[in-house]
């Protein structure tokens, strides 16, 4: 438009403006249950600052608008100059009393709802937290950058040493993000919470002289001071907690808190305990269900401190957990009915074209999570399918089956847990082309308490932190009536992860292994999904050796210059020919 000019009859720009807004924010995290765990704010990060989304869902802490919001910059598209020198807005704003820790901003176009929750795009810029005093009339000054690249914001106090940030600052995250909306799960929360509010009056003082409580993977200690709440100076409790890092920080809630002489911390795995050295207990308590439900060794550890650190008589919570799962399909979802882009399914998931079934001689037997048109690569990859549309964006094609059940209470008898294995049979409810094996899990805190990641759309009571586990399969042609059979094993000692295998229930049972079921041709993007795993393993290798260069002879100062390096290749990126998201991973990685 600028090379053509604004003559009569030539078309309009649409959008022609933006206008966007902004207000002050404390997205600090609240008290839970009435427990203050402000102190792990420091594990939020934010030594550099980094702008996200606004958070959505039930789980995410929410920020509280502190100020009224303001117009900071009113653009005409059609005079937008890529490229052109950063502007610099002065901004004023009037707090209300308490804390503000950042600032929000969004955008809105001519003729939207002028409001916050309506606009077009919203984000967030965490800043240093000040304090407005009750009473207080002074106004809180900023700086809003605007470049070509990114808007950012300063405090105009940290500016007034005569240095000007020319570049938008990036963010650190020491904690990763799910953390904190774990925290802030509520009704994971006040499920674990009346659980052991139950286990402990069951004991209380009467029947036993004293109670004690071991927390296995404490975390920031919230069950831990939730329970302190409910036994009275009879109830001792040992939290455990394999990261320094975070122990730190929880040993210092424990000491502000106002049962501090009931709480002992340990730094250390709960697997190395010995009874000699600790005693033994009456209530063991557990919070390590990642997505999957097993994967954050939740098996090895209840079984050792059920086995080797359980008083007769002792309760468990969680007592049990179920698996249940269903083959079904995930794929990008159109734009508005209009747009397909289900051939980017390789890129964004696994393809439903090509793998094993497309060949002339295809294998019996499929190892779920491998040998298909997929970049995916791990144990398992997870969704938040409560955000996707059901019937749009992803689906069942079996009937939910009961994969695996587990009594951690077998455990306190001096049983296994694990290894273990299953073979379930699942029979198709509609037709179509299955790429992915979904699941979920259910978990018996007690008799009358239980928690789910079940999605939503099939029955899940509400959205929790935890997504939905997926790994990526065939793609399998399935039709509807077949029955497969799914094998479900965990044998590695270490992190207790599941492997799975998947065939035809018995000859002719399923419609993809039959002579005369048409193949599923192959996928375009395959020649590029096959040097991918060969080029990233590559990376991996001369990442691992920059790295080991320094770390394996303790050269701090080697390290240091490397972080250095990154650091101005993640402010420069298009210097440096480096996508937004090799950028985000080089900060996580150094």
């Amino acid at each position: 438009r600028r090379h053509l000019g604004r003559m009569p009859g030539m078309p309009r720009l649409l959008p022609d403006r933006i206008i966007i807004k902004a207000a002050l924010i404390d997205e600090r995290l609240p008290r839970i249950r009435g427990c203050q765990l402000n102190r792990f704010e420091r594990m939020r990060g934010f030594d550099l600052r980094v702008s996200h989304r606004w958070p959505k869902g039930a789980c995410h802490i929410h920020p509280q608008l502190r100020s009224k919001s303001q117009v900071i910059h009113d653009l005409a598209l059609s005079d937008f100059v890529a490229g052109a020198p950063l502007e610099r807005s002065h901004l004023s704003f009037q707090a209300v009393p308490g804390a503000v820790s950042g600032v929000a901003y969004w955008v809105t176009l001519p003729g939207m709802p002028d409001l916050e929750e309506a606009a077009w795009i919203r984000g967030i810029q965490p800043l240093p937290v000040r304090r407005v005093e009750v009473g207080s009339v002074k106004p809180l000054q900023l700086w809003a950058n605007f470049s070509d690249l990114k808007l950012w914001f300063d405090w105009a106090d940290d500016c007034e040493t005569g240095f000007t940030t020319v570049v938008p600052p990036l963010g650190k995250t020491k904690l990763p993000p799910w953390h904190f909306k774990m925290l802030n799960d509520h009704q994971r929360n006040r499920g674990y919470h009346q659980a052991i509010a139950r286990a402990v009056r069951r004991r209380r003082p009467g029947s036993v002289p004293s109670v004690r409580l071991l927390d296995c993977g404490c975390g920031a200690g919230l069950l831990s001071l939730l329970a302190s709440r409910e036994g009275g100076p009879s109830l001792e409790i040992t939290a455990v907690e394999l990261s320094p890092l975070i122990s730190d920080i929880t040993q210092e809630v424990f000491g502000n808190s106002s049962n501090s002489s009931q709480l002992k911390l340990i730094t250390g795995d709960v697997r190395s305990l010995r009874p000699e050295q600790v005693g033994r207990y009456d209530i063991i308590v557990s919070e390590l269900m990642d997505a999957s439900g097993l994967g954050e060794s939740l098996l090895s550890v209840l079984e050792h401190a059920c086995r080797d650190l359980a008083s007769p008589g002792a309760q468990v919570i969680p007592c049990g957990l179920r698996l249940i799962g269903a083959l079904g399909w995930l794929s990008l979802p159109n734009c508005h009915g209009s747009f397909d882009f289900s051939a980017l399914d390789a890129l964004n998931f696994c393809s439903r074209k090509g793998g094993p079934l497309s060949k002339e001689d295809p294998p019996s037997c499929l190892q779920v999570g491998h040998d298909l048109p997929s970049l995916h690569s791990g144990p398992f990859t997870s969704q938040n399918l409560n955000r996707l549309r059901r019937g749009e964006a992803w689906d069942l094609l079996t009937e939910e089956e009961t994969l695996l059940t587990v009594d951690f209470r077998d455990a306190l008898e001096g049983k296994s847990l694990y290894p273990c294995s299953t073979e379930v049979e699942l029979r198709a409810s509609a037709d179509g082309v299955a790429n992915c094996l979904l699941w979920w899990w259910e978990v018996q805190l007690d008799e009358l308490e239980s928690l789910s990641n079940r999605p939503m759309a099939l029955g899940g009571r509400y959205g929790t932190h935890w997504h939905q586990p997926l790994l990526p399969v065939g793609p399998i042609p399935v039709t509807k009536g077949d029955r497969f059979r799914l094998g479900v094993n965990i044998s590695d000692a270490v992190g207790q992860k599941l492997s799975f295998t998947l065939q035809a229930a018995e000859a002719g049972s399923a419609s993809a292994w039959r002579p005369s079921m048409q193949t599923l041709p192959s996928d375009p993007l395959m020649p590029l999904l096959k040097n991918w795993q060969k080029e990233l393993e590559e990376a991996c290798a001369e990442n691992t050796a920059l790295t080991s260069k320094f770390t394996s002879k303790g050269d701090l100062k080697g390290l240091a210059q490397l972080q250095r390096a990154v650091l101005v290749l993640s402010l420069m990126p298009r210097a440096f020919g480096c996508d937004p998201f090799i950028r985000d991973r080089l900060l996580q990685s150094y």
